[in-house]
């Protein structure tokens, strides 16, 4: 579907808006879209978690942006499927990483999807990777 794109006016359009950047945006869609195996922190607490999590390195890195701590209400507008869900989770429960001092916990974690078949996926992701308590 994106090489046909490409004899389209949106393309051109496109390039207009983008000037120079435009071939380089262009090229990394048409890249084969790639996952990472992300580890579940929450595994050593309840060993019949799963260990990892597959997903796209763009969910990592916005769940990271947020900088969540222990003690913030955080409201995930589009949760499904449940990657960036689970970060938000670690974070409020576990703190951060990085974190070199213990923060207050008290955070609470809203997450939302509208589509009935997506929030299926997104509640079954949080039972097999969130402990129950």
């Amino acid at each position: 579907m994106l090489h046909r794109l490409e004899q389209t006016s949106l393309h051109q359009t496109l390039k207009t808006i983008y000037s120079g950047q435009w071939e380089t945006i262009f090229n990394a869609l048409l890249k084969p879209k790639m996952n990472v195996l992300r580890p579940n922190r929450f595994k050593e607490f309840d060993s019949n978690l799963s260990s990892y999590y597959s997903m796209d390195p763009a969910s990592i890195i916005a769940a990271y942006c947020a900088c969540v701590r222990p003690s913030d209400l955080v409201l995930d507008m589009c949760s499904s499927p449940g990657g960036k869900a689970l970060i938000l989770a670690e974070q409020l429960v576990l703190g951060d990483i990085i974190e070199s001092h213990p923060s207050p916990r008290g955070g609470f974690l809203i997450v939302n999807e509208l589509s009935r078949i997506r929030r299926k996926k997104l509640l079954d992701v949080l039972k097999e990777y969130v402990p129950l308590d």
